[in-house]
């Protein structure tokens, strides 16, 4: 099995037919043809199932779709490293991190990083706390940005600053009377549209009140919950960031009187494998950042 085998059954997979893949590769189709039999052979399985118009995957092929995706991406970094083994600050810098970090802290900070690196580019990928571990732990991203609680004992960790929480939700609909600030006691009762790891907090405040929140959605990302909200469909329980980076003219915000709803997220990257100076630099710069942001 050749690295040329895996970009070839990538493509093939990719165009969805060998001819499209042949000629996204600028070979000719037999060679093609020949590369895939090849890996076919070399795995002892059959990846294809080969139609008259279109090729698809066996379920081998797809478990084997996911592994050759990630060896390219192995490659692609063993590569950097290599290349970053000159101190020379430049290349690709590749992180994982969770949605709210994504659109959040992450801009700001590559705002701050860009005009000291700009031979740096970026690879972001995207998901939640237990994908970006799982990515770290597979060398495909250097630095995560996750939700707590935090592993100190495989990673070394930077805590962000802390954001408070919030309601969002359409004006046209929810009346609060020109308040500025709410309780979640008093909305309880409404229908709510949370992010799951904000439920602990949620409870923790309705618990001692003996109420039980009226959770109308559950998500694992912010931006459906806004758009529900924005329909009137519900209070969403977001950061206040978020709100600054997703408004309309039918939203409005409150922030929480409850000291205690608010979220932390933070940055983690591995304590055995050695960063590139890239990443070395982006850690001093997210230190700054975390200082402008505290003081």
């Amino acid at each position: 099995m050749e690295i040329r085998h895996l970009e070839a059954f990538l493509a093939v997979v990719q165009e969805g037919s060998i001819n499209k893949a042949a000629q996204s590769l600028h070979i000719a189709q037999p060679p093609l043809s020949r590369q895939l039999k090849s890996l076919e052979e070399s795995l002892q399985i059959q990846l294809f199932i080969r139609g008259s118009r279109e090729i698809k995957l066996t379920p081998q092929g797809h478990l084997f779709l996911e592994r050759a995706r990630e060896i390219l991406n192995l490659v692609s970094q063993t590569q950097q490293e290599l290349l970053n083994s000159s101190q020379q600050v430049l290349g690709v810098l590749s992180l994982a991190a969770i949605a709210t970090a994504a659109t959040i802290d992450l801009p700001k900070i590559i705002a701050n990083y860009q005009p000291q690196f700009p031979q740096v580019s970026f690879k972001l990928w995207e998901g939640d706390s237990q994908r970006v571990h799982d990515l770290l732990a597979k060398g495909l991203a250097e630095i995560g940005f996750v939700s707590p609680p935090f592993d100190s004992e495989t990673y070394n960790t930077l805590a962000l600053p802390a954001e408070k929480l919030c309601i969002i939700y359409n004006k046209k609909i929810f009346d609060f009377q020109n308040q500025t600030s709410i309780s979640l006691l008093a909305i309880s009762q409404l229908p709510l549209l949370i992010h799951h790891k904000y439920l602990p907090l949620i409870e923790k405040v309705c618990t001692p009140a003996q109420l039980t929140p009226n959770i109308f959605c559950q998500s694992d990302d912010i931006l459906p919950l806004i758009a529900w909200a924005k329909n009137g469909l519900g209070l969403a329980i977001v950061t206040s960031t978020a709100y600054n980076i997703f408004t309309h003219p039918d939203l409005a915000t409150l922030p929480f009187t409850e000291e205690l709803l608010s979220t932390g997220r933070g940055v983690i990257w591995s304590k055995k494998r050695r960063l590139s100076p890239a990443a070395l630099k982006f850690i001093d710069v997210i230190g700054n950042y975390i200082q402008t942001h505290t003081n």
